[in-house]
Formats: C-alpha cells, structure tokens, sequence
C-alpha cells in the first residue's frame, strides 16, 4: 500500500473518531484500471455508507477530504452523494513566499513568521500549524509546494543560489515526508546567479555565456545530488523587476544582436536542460512585477508557447498588477492568447494567484476575491491553460475570510466551471451556523465591490498593498498614483495615459477604454469639480455597500448562539472598515481641492 493510500486511511479514521461515525461504513478502492482521471476519483454514498473509488492514492485522498466535507455538510453523519473528481489543473502548487528561516520579506511586515519554517519541517507531525496546512492542502487537492530562502527584489541583489545548503537534511526528510500528502517539493531560486559570484566574475545573467551556463548547471546538480526527492524548481526568470535579471539590458558579446525573446529563451533551456539531466522540472516565472515593464511579459509568453520544453511550465500573475484583482484587469496575455484561438500549446502556462490577501489589505479589509476569481479560471480554460499557483506566506484560522480564498482556489483548480456563490456559500457551511450562510454569502461577495471602491479612485490605485491608509499624508502620495510617470507633487492631474500601451490586444484595449471603472487607470486628467464628483460618488457607494454589510452581518449576530471567533472577527472587520472608509472620503476630498 502506498504512504498516500496510508495517509487517506488514517486521516478517515481520524475524522470518524472526531465525529464519531462508523469509519468501516466507507470502503476505498485504488484501481490503476480504472476509466477514472489520474488524480480523480468517483464518490457514491448514502445514509448508511460511501465507497471511494481511485485510480491512484492520490486520487483516493482527495476523495477522502471530499467525503468528509460532504459528511459535514450533512452535520456530521453520511448522505446522498455522487460526486466525480477529475482534476481540470495538472499542476496544483502552493508556493510559499515566507522564508524558511523564520524571516519575513521586508517591511512593514517583517514582524510575520512563516508557518513553513526550518523548526516546522524538522518535526511536522508535533507542529499543529503544519498539520492543519497539510489537511488544508489535501482538501484542496495541492499536488505541488515551493519553499523559500530569499524572494524579494528588496533581497535579490544578495541572492545565494546556495542559501539552501545549510538545510540540505531538513529539505530532504520534508520532502520524502511530503509524499504521504500527495504532494511533490519544488525550492524558489532566481535565473540571475547570486551577488558574490557576479561581483567576483563580473558576468550578469546572459544564459549564452559559458560561465554562467557552467555556474547554473553546478548549482542545479548539486541540490540534484543532496536532494534526490525535491521535484524541481521554480525560477524568477531574468525578465527584470521582481525577477532581478538583466537580460533586457545585457549587451555582453555573447548575447549582443539576439533578440529579448531569444536571450529568454535560452535561459528557459539552460534550466529546463540541466533539471532534465536530472527527472526534474522547471517553472519559470515571467513575472516582472512592474507594470510599465508588462510588455516584456506578453512577447516572452507569446513567443514561448507551442515551444516550452516538455518538463517546463512558463507562469504569470493573474492580473495587470501584482495581485490587484480588485479594479484591475485581467494579465494582457489572456486577451492575446484568446484572440489566437489556438489552445492545444497552451498547457504548459500557469496563472498565479495570491491566497493571503497582502493587496486586499493583510487581513485586515474584508474583499473577497471568487467572482473575479471564478472569471480569471473559466478565461484560463479558453486559452488551454492546465496548471495554477497559489502564493501564500500565512494561514489564518479556519473561520477567517482569507481562508474562503483558499477554498474557492482549491475548488476552481479542480472545476473551473463551479458558481462562485456555491463555493461561498458551501466554505460559510462548514464554518459558520446554517441560519448564517445566506447572509455570509451576500457579504463576501458585496466586500469585494466595496473595496474596489475604496481602494482606487476610477482605477487609480489609492492603498499601500490594499491598506486604508486614513491620513492626510498618505492621500496625497498614494492618489499621485503609485505608478504614474510623474513625480509625485501637487500638479494637478491624476492618473496614467500610458498605462496600457500595447500590452492588451486591440479589442480587449477598447473594452478598458470603455470601463468607466477603469477612466484614470487609462487617462491622465487635470482635476476640475466633475472629476471631483465623479470620484466622491464612487467613495460614497462604497461606504454605502460597507455599511449595508456591517448593518446585515449585525443583524446575523442574533442568529449565533453563544461565542463565535469567526463572526466577531468579521464584525470587528466589517466596523473598521465603514469607518476608515469615510474618513478616507473626507482626506480624498481635501487633496483633490488641493490639486485644483
């Protein structure tokens, strides 16, 4: 019996002793036979019993965790159920962005320590944190997790390829510990060889120099050798920005007269070839974290598909900018890739989605995400695209809105046809009482409405990483707008008229010059007294859906009986947010007078 069929079995007894049900009444059959999809399974059961049938243990253990959310959806005991689980993503990978050392990124919240730590991986089974992520990982149906040494561009300029090595024995048992949970380990590193190296050689990234070839291959055999169970890599391509590369700017004699593209190209083989060498795979990140550098991006993917290499997946954020799903648009590559038509070269892409809400506000404003979610996923169908990536860096209890996010991904990884409201609605089922679900449902899905329009000014980012921010000060930088070209003084205009260029195609970009939502996120205006309507308007609806949702999520508080962490957690939200909201008007209403 495989350690993940043993694992299914002994979280199923678990749970029957947890709920006190009758753990013999549920058989489990693994047949490699079966017509079933790989990581799928068939779920067939009644009041009196269910029967799992798998193709592989994988397989099995999804059909588990799904069984037992059905048995707790039905309050506790068996009931009617007839549920097919077939995997629409290949690849389904959390990606950890907290570092292993205990160390956070950068500030402001450098006082964060990530869950998968050094400690955590060295004793899994005696760290709680951990087991309740794994449990979390398997209802989800993770198949992938990326650990972290050092991510940030804050932190990329003193990159150690080798930052692993002094945890070599603690990656290692981690990861054969892994394969109980279905789930294989990939480390995070960056395609531009570390510091002390480059100071000492004077190279950059160019993958057509030999010794940089010879300085990729060496680390890549290396963690190859001591860590034979790690199943790859993930890897901040050499794009610039967030990735730290320097390919678009080399003008070595090796790479002098190649086009960007072919300069990516050969880093992507480099890596792809060398793990290869191995049985290991590659995923590549795009990602530049920039906006004005998006266009980069779009040519690297456009001019990949339909030639990355087999063991490779080639990934990209899921929106315009860094995860800002509340009022931006959808990544340029989708509209691109829709418009070609072709999808069959498509399924080595993955699209990046981010499961704690950093630019929703760490937390601490309530804006849940499925609805534009649910879009993002069934856009991601169209184009072909079999494989997604959650980043996550903390885990919040089980009851916290966050972790809604993690259940609808979870779910759209498997489904990406599945109504957002259902997936809502069934999260608030297993978490919060049945006379409460409605409510709860109609509230997340408002809050992410609300934000929108607290958070941007007609598409003009107005948050630190989605934060209220409800002093002066702050209004007055940030509705400059974070990106605008230029400099951040009272010149009297807001917003961006470069912001699109020719990222997006030609029929998706008159679609965004049309979205009233979107105005200064495409124009760059002068502020006069209709602008200065127009942008209170949107500030005074969003208060309005805050306090509609506060006012209902009060009401529900008759409806619980006793303590519940969850519901006063999302009160306490609920309040913070109503106020910070209007006094962000009042602060937007003095800076646009200023800028007049």
């Amino acid at each position: 019996m495989e350690v993940t069929e043993v694992r299914a079995r002994a979280e199923w007894s678990r749970f029957c002793s947890e709920k006190k049900l009758d753990e013999k009444k549920a058989e489990f059959i693994v047949d490699n036979k079966s017509c079933l999809a790989e990581e799928g399974c068939h779920i067939r059961g009644t009041q009196s019993g269910a029967v799992i049938e798998a193709k592989t243990s994988r397989g099995l253990l999804y059909g588990v965790f799904r069984l037992m959310e059905h048995c707790r959806l039905s309050g506790n005991q068996f009931g009617e159920v007839d549920d097919i689980i077939a995997p629409y993503s290949d690849l389904r990978m959390l990606w950890s962005w907290g570092r292993i050392d205990g160390n956070y990124r950068h500030a402001p919240f450098s006082g964060l320590r990530s869950m998968i730590n050094v400690e955590a991986m060295r004793d899994p089974e005696g760290t709680p944190e951990m087991m309740r992520f794994l449990r979390h990982a398997a209802s989800m149906g993770v198949n992938a997790l990326a650990i972290t040494h050092e991510l940030h561009h804050l932190e990329i300029e003193q990159y150690d390829q080798h930052g692993f090595r002094p945890y070599y024995e603690e990656i290692r048992s981690f990861s054969q510990y892994l394969k109980q949970w279905g789930i294989d380990l990939y480390l995070y590193t960056a395609a531009a060889p570390e510091r002390e190296w480059r100071m000492l050689t004077g190279k950059g990234d160019c993958a057509f120099d030999p010794e940089v070839r010879a300085f990729t291959v060496d680390f890549i055999d290396e963690i190859s050798s001591e860590l034979p169970e790690v199943k790859g890599l993930v890897v901040a391509g050499g794009l610039g920005g967030y990735a730290g590369g320097h390919l678009y700017d080399c003008s070595c004699e090796y790479c002098r007269g190649k086009a960007m593209a072919e300069r990516v190209q050969e880093q992507v083989t480099l890596f792809s070839s060398a793990l290869a060498a191995h049985g290991k795979k590659l995923v590549y990140t795009v990602t530049t974290d920039y906006p004005f550098t998006m266009d980069r991006e779009v040519e690297v993917v456009l001019d990949q598909v339909g030639a990355i290499p087999e063991n490779t997946v080639l990934s990209f954020k899921d929106c315009f900018h860094d995860f800002e799903e509340l009022r931006y648009p959808e990544h340029p590559v989708f509209s691109h890739l829709l418009e070609q038509g072709e999808v069959l070269g498509n399924r080595n892409l993955a699209v990046e989605y981010q499961l704690f809400p950093e630019m929703r506000g760490k937390g601490s404003i309530l804006s849940n995400i499925a609805e534009k979610w649910g879009d993002i996923f069934r856009m991601s169908e169209k184009c072909g695209i079999r494989n997604v990536i959650g980043i996550i860096e903390t885990h919040p209890a089980d009851e916290h809105p966050s972790m809604a996010d993690w259940y609808c991904f979870g779910r759209f990884a498997m489904e990406p046809e599945a109504s957002p409201c259902t997936l809502l609605q069934n999260w608030g089922s297993l978490n919060f009482p049945a006379e409460t679900v409605e409510t709860l449902c109609e509230v997340l899905l408002k809050s992410n409405r609300a934000a929108g329009d607290i958070l941007y000014a007609a598409g003009v980012q107005c948050g630190i990483h989605g934060m209220i921010i409800p002093f002066p000060r702050f209004t007055c930088d940030i509705m400059n707008d974070t990106w605008c070209g230029i400099p951040k003084k009272p010149h009297g205009y807001i917003g961006n008229s470069d912001r699109l260029g020719d990222v997006y195609s030609e029929t998706r970009r008159k679609e965004l010059l049309s979205d009233p939502r979107l105005y200064l996120f495409d124009y760059m205006v002068k502020v006069d007294g209709e602008l200065k309507r127009m942008l209170l308007t949107e500030k005074e609806e969003g208060i309005r859906l805050y306090e509609e949702i506060y006012e209902a999520w009060k009401k529900a508080g008759s409806l619980f009986s006793g303590e519940h962490e969850g519901y006063k957690r999302l009160l306490s939200m609920m309040e913070r947010n109503k106020n910070d909201a209007r006094r962000f008007a009042v602060y937007l209403e003095v800076f646009l007078d200023w800028q007049m």
